[in-house]
């Protein structure tokens, strides 16, 4: 029995070796590849390719404050091509539509607002699509009301990447939480690592399965042709089940230039970022066979290069051979979460609390996942 007990431990720990090996080396090429073509978008620009059109959508509901604090930050991109800006007001009870009505009298030419009432049907889908219907330009760049783009040249730097190369319809962007100095917030930013370690290594592989709504890119003819979500069957996954949808191995690029980032707000307490995970993870169960198992093999793998040491000590005692492999890939793995949090992503805090949170993570997905993905026609984006 111990010997297919080391043989089961040994295979689990191989698999944990093999996916963060690869997937870190992926993201550190993908990085790698952004700051040798940081210029590549104002090349562009000054030469005889024509720059597409833009419109960037933005769906929001009650984010009066956001707006007024982050509009000016997309409005004053530096993208020489034609742009625009699309908000679309989800029938807000705020002042949001004065707040609007006035960066509108101020940007003419470059916002415009739509204002729905009274929705037939939930959800932020409706928002958006009225929001891409209406747009004029060839690609549709997605935010929220809440993020704020690192730099000036957010919107060049994705569009450049696109023209990287002829075949892309879709780029995926990386949205990071701004850093509190709290627990909460370091475990936002080590679980938003961990998922953009995933999704964005799966997309450099030709295998991208989800992309997050706060920065993501891809051409409105591609939208059209997915048949505008109508293929969705819940409210939420207006972001990762568009892309399992609309992806394939060679139109999908990723852009992990820092000034592409787009920061978000975190929840503010352990509640708001349940609820926030509720309607992430409800998607999931809409995933294709595939991609489920990729993920339940990664997520199981995490869990048992845990328990697996665990359940040998407490049955068969403690022995060196286990603890040195477990050891080893705990130096591995968090030597290369450590990179991929603060060199990839930029998340620099309490970086001390990646053993804790690795250890913690497993517990993560095994208990609250399940939960997560029940009662999906009761959520509800804001």
């Amino acid at each position: 029995m111990e010997i297919y007990f080391l043989i089961g431990y040994i295979s689990t720990l191989f698999i944990q070796f093999f996916f963060y090996i690869l997937a870190g080396l992926s993201l550190h090429k993908a990085k790698k590849q952004a700051q040798n073509t940081k210029k590549q978008p104002k090349i562009a620009e000054n030469g005889k390719q024509k720059l597409p059109s833009v419109s960037l959508v933005i769906c929001a509901r009650n984010e009066a404050d956001n707006l007024k604090n982050h509009l000016p930050n997309l409005l004053y991109q530096q993208y020489k091509g034609e742009w625009e800006i699309i908000v679309v007001d989800d029938d807000s009870f705020d002042n949001s539509l004065e707040i609007l009505a006035h960066f509108e009298r101020q940007y003419p030419q470059k916002l415009r607002v739509i204002g729905l009432k009274n929705k037939e049907k939930a959800g932020k889908k409706v928002a958006l699509q009225a929001g891409i219907n209406a747009a004029k330009g060839e690609w549709i760049l997605l935010t929220d009301a809440d993020c704020c783009p690192n730099s000036f040249n957010w919107l060049g730097l994705m569009v450049g990447k696109a023209m990287e190369n002829p075949q892309t319809e879709i780029v995926l962007g990386f949205s990071p939480y701004r850093e509190k100095n709290t627990l909460l917030s370091a475990w936002i930013g080590y679980e938003t690592a961990l998922t953009g370690l995933q999704y964005i290594s799966f997309a450099h592989w030709g295998k991208a399965y989800m992309g997050v709504g706060r920065n993501l890119l891809y051409k409105k003819s591609l939208f059209l042709e997915k048949n505008n979500f109508k293929n969705h069957k819940i409210t939420s996954g207006d972001d990762d089940l568009f892309i399992n949808e609309a992806s394939n191995s060679t139109n999908t690029q990723v852009c992990l230039d820092k000034n592409s980032f787009c920061k978000s707000q975190p929840a503010g307490n352990w509640k708001g970022l349940y609820m926030q995970k509720k309607r992430h993870f409800a998607a999931g169960n809409f995933y294709p066979t595939r991609v489920k198992i990729y993920l339940f093999v990664i997520a199981q793998s995490h869990f048992w290069a845990h328990i697996g040491c665990l359940l040998w000590i407490v049955f068969y005692g403690i022995n060196p051979l286990i603890l040195t492999f477990w050891a080893i890939r705990n130096i591995l793995i968090w030597g290369i979460m450590a990179y991929i949090c603060g060199f990839i992503f930029d998340y620099k805090k309490k970086l001390y609390l990646l053993p804790f949170f690795d250890l913690v993570v497993p517990i993560y997905y095994c208990i609250f996942a399940a939960t997560f993905t029940n009662n999906q026609k009761k959520i509800q984006w804001k």
